[in-house]
C-alpha cells in the first residue's frame, strides 16, 4: 500500500511538471485546438487501452462512468482551446482553481458543509480570478480565460469521479480519450503541417496524459484499497454498537488499518466485560433489595393479621431490615456520585492517627462480641495524608468490619510511611480470601466462594482512587488476608506558616 502511495505522489508529481508545459507546447504546435486535442487524446487512448489489456481491466460504461468520460473530455478540449486564445500561464493558473469548485460542488451536491478555511479560500481564488478578466479587458484574451476557467469547472468532476454512486475512473478516462479524439478528427484532418516542432510537442503532450492516467489509477486503487476495508470495520462498529462483540477477522496489509482493528477488538472485549459486569450488578442489587423488602412486607402482613404474639418484636426486625435497606440505598447513590464526579472530594491534610483512632473505637464492641482483639501498630501520630477526612473514614470502617467478621483471633492496622505515600494495612488472622475471588473482589455485589461482597469494597476502592490513591488485597502467607491502602502523604507545613 505504502509503495502505492509513493507510485501514485511521484506521478502526480510529474504529470503536473508535463502538464504544466503542455500549455507551451500547445502554442509551439500551428494547429487548431481541437485538432491539438484530437491528437493528444488519440496518442493516450493507444496508451491506455494497451493498459486496460496488460492488466484486464473489464472496461465499463453507465450513466456515471459517461459523466467522468464528459469531464475528461471538457477538461481536454477547454484546455486546448483556451491555449490558442489567451496566455499559457492564465489557462494553466484558471483551469487549477479546479479544487475551488470541488468546494462548491460537494457542497451543492453531497451536502457537504464547507468549514470557514474553505470559504477564505473560495474567496481568496474568486478575488484573484477578477484579476485575470481585469487585466483581459486591457490585454485581450477574454474568451480564451473564460475557456479556461471552464475547464477548471470540468477539471472538478474528474477530482469527484470516485464519489459518483458507481463510477470507473479508468473506463471514464478511455471513454473520455475517445469522445475527444472522434471530436477532434474532423480538425485534424484539415491540418497539413506537420513539421518536426509540431510532433515533438504532440508526444509531450500524449506523455503527460499518461502521467496523469497512471496517477489516477494508481491513486484510485490505493484509495479504494483504503475506503473498501475502512467501510467494513466502519460495519463492524455498528455491529458493536447494538451489542454484538463478535471479534473481527485479521484481513488487513495495511498496518494502521491493522491497529485500528486490534484496538476495535480491545474496544469491543471492554464493553462485554462492562456489560456482564453491569447486568450482574443489577441482578445482585435486585437481590439484595427484594430480601428486606419481602422481609418487611412479611412482618407488616404478620402484625396486620395478628399471626404475631409479640408485635415489638416483628417490629423490630422490620425497624433492622428498614435501615439495611437504607444503607444499600445510600450505598448506591454515594458509588454514583462519586463515579459521576459529582461533588469531588476536597484533599486536605488528615491527622492519620486521629482517623484510626475513631475508627478502631467504633468497631470495639464488635471486635468484643466476635472475641477478636482489635488494636493498631506503627501509628506515628505525626503523619499525616492528603485525603478526605469522611471519606478515608468510610474506607477504614469497611475494611476494619469486614476484618472483625472473618478474623479467627486478631485484627491489626498498620501503618508504612514513606517520603510520597503511606500505607494503610488491615491485617487478619482468618481463612483468607479463596483465590477465585481475589481478581473479582472490588466487583459490585460480586458474589464468590467467600460469599457475597456486596458494593463495600467497591465503594472503598472508588474513594480510594477519588483521593488520588489505590486499595489492593492479598493472601498473608501465615494465613488471612490483608487489605492495603495508598494515600498520598501530606507535606508537613512549614514551621513559619503555622506562627
Amino acid at each position: 500500500m505504502e509503495n502505492k502511495r509513493r507510485t501514485g505522489t511521484l506521478c502526480v508529481f510529474l504529470a503536473a511538471v508535463l502538464y504544466s508545459i503542455g500549455g507551451l507546447c500547445i502554442k509551439l504546435i500551428p494547429w487548431g485546438g481541437m485538432a491539438i486535442n484530437g491528437a493528444r487524446t488519440a496518442i493516450a487512448l493507444v496508451v491506455i487501452g494497451a493498459y486496460l489489456a496488460v492488466i484486464r481491466h473489464p472496461l465499463r460504461f453507465n450513466r456515471w462512468v459517461a459523466v467522468g468520460a464528459l469531464s475528461i473530455f471538457g477538461t481536454n478540449a477547454l484546455f486546448s482551446v483556451a491555449n490558442k486564445l489567451t496566455t499559457a500561464a492564465n489557462v494553466i493558473v484558471l483551469q487549477f482553481t479546479a479544487p475551488i469548485f470541488v468546494i462548491l460542488f460537494s457542497a451543492l451536491f453531497w451536502r457537504r458543509k464547507p468549514g470557514r478555511l474553505d470559504l477564505l479560500a473560495c474567496g481568496i481564488v474568486f478575488g484573484g480570478v477578477l484579476f485575470f478578466f481585469a487585466d483581459s479587458l486591457e490585454m485581450g484574451g477574454g474568451l480564451g480565460n473564460v475557456l479556461a476557467l471552464l475547464s477548471g469547472v470540468a477539471y472538478a468532476g474528474v477530482f469527484l469521479m470516485n464519489e459518483l454512486p458507481d463510477s470507473d475512473a479508468i473506463s471514464s478516462v478511455f471513454w473520455g480519450d475517445v469522445l475527444s479524439a472522434v471530436t477532434g478528427l474532423p480538425f485534424l484532418l484539415g491540418e497539413a503541417k506537420l513539421e518536426p516542432i509540431a510532433l515533438t510537442s504532440l508526444l509531450v503532450l500524449g506523455i503527460s496524459g499518461l502521467f496523469v492516467l497512471v496517477a489516477i489509477v494508481v491513486l484510485w486503487v490505493a484509495a479504494r484499497s483504503v475506503s473498501r476495508p475502512l467501510n467494513w470495520l466502519c460495519r463492524e462498529a455498528e455491529k458493536i454498537g447494538t451489542g454484538d462483540f463478535s471479534e473481527i477477522a485479521p484481513t488487513f496489509s495495511l498496518r494502521e488499518l491493522e491497529q485500528l482493528r486490534e484496538s476495535m477488538n480491545e474496544m469491543a472485549r471492554q464493553l462485554q466485560r462492562s456489560a456482564q459486569v453491569q447486568k450482574d450488578f443489577f441482578q445482585n442489587v435486585s437481590h439484595e433489595l427484594r430480601n428486606p423488602l419481602m422481609s418487611i412486607s412479611g412482618y407488616a402482613q404478620g402484625i396486620e393479621q395478628g399471626v404475631f404474639p409479640a408485635p415489638k418484636e416483628a417490629a423490630h426486625t422490620i425497624l433492622e431490615e428498614s435501615v439495611r435497606l437504607t444503607e444499600l440505598v445510600n450505598s448506591l447513590l454515594t458509588l454514583s456520585r462519586m463515579e459521576s464526579g459529582q461533588n469531588p472530594p476536597v484533599l486536605v491534610p488528615v491527622p492519620l492517627g486521629d482517623v484510626i483512632g475513631d475508627c478502631l473505637d467504633r468497631f470495639h464492641g464488635l471486635a468484643l462480641q466476635k472475641d477478636v482483639a482489635l488494636s493498631a501498630s506503627s501509628v506515628d501520630e505525626s503523619v499525616s495524608v492528603l485525603g478526605d477526612e469522611e471519606l478515608l473514614g468510610k474506607v477504614l470502617d469497611n475494611l476494619v468490619s469486614n476484618a472483625v467478621r472473618y478474623a479467627k483471633s486478631t485484627v491489626t492496622v498498620a501503618v508504612s510511611a514513606e517520603e510520597s505515600y503511606v500505607q494503610i494495612s488491615v491485617l487478619d488472622d482468618g481463612a483468607g480470601i479463596a483465590e477465585n475471588d481475589l481478581p473479582h473482589l472490588f466487583e459490585r455485589c460480586y458474589k464468590g466462594k467467600g460469599g457475597n461482597f456486596g458494593l463495600g469494597l467497591s465503594i472503598a476502592l472508588t474513594a480510594a482512587r477519588a483521593m488520588g490513591g489505590d486499595l489492593t488485597a492479598a493472601n498473608r502467607p501465615e494465613g488471612g488476608a490483608v487489605f492495603t491502602l495508598t494515600l498520598p502523604r501530606a507535606k508537613p507545613y512549614p514551621l513559619k506558616e503555622l506562627l
